[in-house]
């Protein structure tokens, strides 16, 4: 006697017994997809659509005998033999959190202390923001775009008695806060 299955008796993710038959492109087709019906054998559940004509969508397992890929009617299969199958992997929902270090049961206590501490990461600590004054003290200095004398000229300081702030320092150069770009600062003044 074949025993008769229900849709809440399956899950995504479960290994199945394709009885052969028949897949569909999608939950709601009623012509079939490719040519011939596809061979019986192991498959996996991916998707369940409760209410749809072909409410289940079947990957076969390698090396299972089976052909399915696709949307199938729930007639066409069972839950396996357990005793001639692999056993049944425990299903977990893709939006749950699972603990890989976890390799046996564990009661209530057991969560209330972890196994395994790691470290918690630090991040470096914020560079000291030290804006300072400065004057130039050469008749023509250049603002370039990098710190380095390579840099792209993007403005040259021209007898400019103006007080700069300086934001940020590298390398003996100097950051104008206003974000233009950066000075030599051996050529500045602080004020």
């Amino acid at each position: 006697m074949k025993e008769t299955y229900k849709i809440e008796d399956f899950h995504p993710g479960q290994l199945v017994d394709f009885l052969g038959g028949p897949q569909f492109g999608g939950p709601e087709a009623t012509a079939q997809a490719g040519r011939g019906n596809r061979r019986a054998g192991l498959a996996r559940i991916s998707e369940i659509i409760p209410d749809a004509l072909n409410p289940i969508l079947l990957s076969a397992e390698p090396d299972g005998g089976s052909t399915v890929n696709g949307w199938v009617r729930i007639e066409t299969i069972i839950l396996p033999n357990i005793s001639t199958s692999e056993p049944q992997p425990e299903f977990v929902p893709e939006t749950e959190e699972i603990d890989l270090l976890k390799t046996e049961s564990v009661s209530d206590k057991d969560l209330e202390t972890p196994a395994v501490v790691l470290p918690k990461e630090e991040e470096p600590p914020a560079p000291e923001l030290t804006e300072f004054s400065i004057r130039v003290k050469v008749p023509a200095l250049n603002v370039r775009r990098e710190p380095h004398s390579e840099g792209t000229i993007v403005r040259q300081l021209v007898n400019d008695p103006t007080i700069y702030l300086i934001s940020e320092e590298k390398d003996g150069w100097g950051k104008l806060k206003s974000g233009v770009g950066w000075i030599l600062l051996k050529h500045t003044e602080t004020v």
